[in-house]
């Protein structure tokens, strides 16, 4: 079983620079895997049970050098983002990986001679997805089965193609994120940035992870190389788990002044009647819109913009919420496990931390009263 983790955890160091790996596979047979009509015996103790060769693998089995493991996968051919997959115990078999060019030449023949044996034995192509980074997944089913098809391409690394084979349905072992009712308490702690007339509240097992504040201090956003802006992150712990990322700038930043063309010896730019240059300026306004009525952000009309991902099997989901007081916008995007499944519904303690919100209307300066900073 040793040689059976180095060799593995040397292919997924590999696949995972060829493609996302999306589910955490446990290695059950690397030697001895099993050819036509034969089992293969798990050499894990831990594990006790033989690595299942179903028979949807046999179709497959004579076409190349395959190598062979078992895992769970979410499959389905529905959008995700509309209806949840399901959780499979699943048999996986994928093509060794190879930088020699004669083997990339390969993968695209095998990958078509598996779509014609899927065709032949009746199975139906019920979901397409193209990453746009190299690797394409086919789904397919036949009577109640699944089975997806993973074709990947990577310079320097090799292709390689694997199929997935949903054998059993299993319950997810992670709960449900908590959505448990939160009180707003003396122990609660008040972040405050007097300047941008800003404060909020937040639960004691949060925290300010990190702030950038005042004039040039944050450049990611906009024009605040010249005026006073702040971004921050506002979460349980630095990397995982909930977050709120807070960003205060002007509203003339989305809203924008009316641009005007101009040249330099670089080529054309754009600026505003009072000189300013394109980064402060939008060619184009949105007509506005009605507050959400989702959401609060204290007192205050609140806007919410939502998008979502689908891609492999997971449902990706943006909530980005913000109001307007006096000459600022004031945003909150929330992260981590913020929304419960498959719906764009906030779990209650951020709501009240955003009911905490509260604003005192800031009038933006000139660029005279506050010059940018020196470019370094």
């Amino acid at each position: 079983m040793k040689a059976c983790a180095a060799v593995f955890g040397i292919v997924l160091g590999v696949i995972a620079v060829a493609s996302p790996i999306r589910n955490s596979s446990r290695c059950e047979a690397a030697e001895g895997a099993p050819g036509p009509g034969r089992e293969s015996t798990s050499r894990s103790s831990s594990l006790g049970a033989s690595l299942q060769h179903p028979p949807e693998a046999r179709l497959f089995d004579n076409l190349t050098r395959w190598r062979y493991r078992s895992g769970a996968q979410h499959l389905s051919c529905e959008d995700v983002c509309k209806k949840e997959p399901k959780l499979f115990q699943v048999f996986e078999m994928t093509t060794p990986l190879s930088s020699a060019p004669d083997d990339d030449d390969k993968v695209p023949a095998l990958a078509k001679k598996v779509e014609q044996i899927l065709d032949a034995d009746g199975w139906n192509k019920c979901k397409s997805i193209d990453t746009e980074s190299g690797t394409f997944f086919n789904t397919y089913s036949k009577d109640g089965r699944l089975l997806e098809v993973r074709q990947s391409y990577s310079n320097g690394v090799g292709d390689s193609l694997g199929i997935t084979i949903a054998e059993q349905e299993m319950k997810p072992t992670a709960p449900l994120p908590p959505n448990v009712p939160v009180s707003i308490t003396a122990e609660w702690k008040t972040f405050r940035n007097v300047q941008l007339g800003f404060e909020i509240s937040y639960p004691p097992d949060w925290g300010v992870e990190w702030v950038a504040a005042g004039y040039g201090a944050v450049r990611s956003i906009g024009d605040c190389y010249q005026e006073n802006c702040l971004i921050m992150r506002l979460a349980t712990d630095e990397y995982e788990g909930d977050a709120f990322q807070i960003a205060i700038s002007p509203e003339k930043i989305y809203t924008g002044e009316p641009c005007l063309p101009g040249t330099t010896r670089g080529g054309t730019v754009k600026f505003t009647p009072s000189g300013q240059p394109y980064s402060s300026c939008v060619v184009s306004t949105a007509p506005p819109r009605k507050p959400s009525t989702d959401y609060a952000i204290g007192p205050y009309p609140t806007w919410a913009d939502r998008g979502e991902f689908s891609i492999f099997e997971t449902c990706d989901r943006r909530l980005t919420l913000w109001t307007t007081v006096g000459d600022y916008r004031y945003q909150f995007t929330p992260e981590g496990s913020m929304l419960l499944p498959n719906s764009f519904e906030m779990k209650d303690v951020y709501r009240k931390i955003l009911s905490t919100v509260k604003v005192t209307p800031v009038r933006l300066g000139t660029v005279a009263d506050h010059p940018a900073p020196p470019v370094r």
